[in-house]
């Protein structure tokens, strides 16, 4: 869990169905949205998601593919939309 450039909280996690889960404060301090998926990347999420804020405010993700993948997706603004996955392949 990370919060956003203006203050809303943003929560990633793996489902028990190996997808990336996004829930976030529709308002800092008050409500929540409804559940969103990203999938799986095509390949099956094994771990927690890590999510930190980049220099310039804008939120970051990361998680590890099944095929040992680091997938990745990124606010395209500060609190703003998210970008399509991307895979940074295997380490």
């Amino acid at each position: 869990m990370a919060a956003s450039a203006d203050g809303r909280l943003e929560l990633f996690i793996t489902g028990l169905d190996g997808n990336l889960w996004h829930i976030w404060e529709t308002v800092a301090s008050n409500g929540w949205s409804p559940w969103v998926s990203y999938g799986s990347g095509g390949s099956r999420l094994v771990n927690a998601p890590a999510i930190a804020a980049s220099g310039d405010g804008r939120l970051e993700v990361f998680v590890m593919g099944g095929n040992s993948s680091l997938q990745h997706i990124w606010q395209t603004g500060a609190s703003n939309g998210w970008s399509g996955r991307v895979s940074h392949g295997h380490p």
